[in-house]
């Protein structure tokens, strides 16, 4: 229910903010932030002496969990919002529907494949590890991205 409601604010809250503004990548380095700080705050509450000093059973617990996949939630329609309408912008009418099968496509069939990396690798190192990594992993991609989106005229 928290993610949904995430999704719901974020969508809401780039039509607030971005709504009619031709220049999409506000939301999308708001949102590239975003995603780079809940992950980070997402692994460091998967860290065992974290864990301890919060309690696993707490409400205490429970809230901070709770508020970081909210915002993780918002940060993904942040990113998905404008990515959507640059596809819907730069692709011609008669190609929207193959285009956007495309995405759906390659976006979701990359899921299992996530899904059996993650089990590998959590069969041989601890969950903290491996979200800490991949937060950091993730932290240099958005880095990356956004250093290029800034050099990239289309965007602006």
């Amino acid at each position: 229910m928290i993610l949904i409601l995430g999704a719901l604010f974020g969508s809401i809250l780039v039509a607030l903010l971005f709504g009619k503004e031709k220049k999409v990548s506000k939301p999308l380095m708001i949102g590239c932030s975003l995603i780079m700080f809940t992950m980070l705050a997402f692994s460091s509450l998967l860290f065992p002496h974290i864990l301890y000093s919060l309690g696993t059973g707490t409400l205490l617990y429970f809230v901070f969990f709770s508020g970081i996949l909210f915002l993780l939630s918002v940060a993904i329609m942040l990113i998905n919002v404008p990515v959507q309408t640059f596809i819907q912008k730069n692709t011609p009418d008669e190609y929207m529907s193959l285009m956007f099968s495309i995405v759906g496509m390659i976006t979701k069939s990359g899921m299992p494949f996530g899904e059996l990396v993650y089990g590998i690798v959590l069969n041989y190192a601890p969950v903290h590890y491996v979200m800490s990594a991949v937060s950091i992993l993730l932290l240099l991609i958005s880095a990356t991205f956004l250093s290029s989106l800034l050099k990239t005229s289309d965007f602006l």
